[in-house]
């Protein structure tokens, strides 16, 4: 029975520890593993795209 206890304990304990690292506002800038989204959409981290992209505008790449 304590081991039960403990485990519920552990597993439902783990979940206050979890910080957010996205921001998702109903109207504004939406940021993925970021807070504080500087631009309309602000991706912090590396992105994988597996289908298509379509760009309707310029392309800027920069380092």
């Amino acid at each position: 029975m304590k081991k039960i206890v403990l485990l519920f304990f552990i597993s439902t304990s783990s979940f206050a520890f979890c910080q957010t690292t996205n921001s998702l506002p109903t109207v504004g800038k939406i940021g993925i593993g970021t807070t504080t989204p500087s631009a309309k959409l602000d991706v912090n981290g590396n992105v994988i795209i597996d289908s298509c992209l379509v760009v309707k505008d310029s392309v800027l790449i920069s380092r």
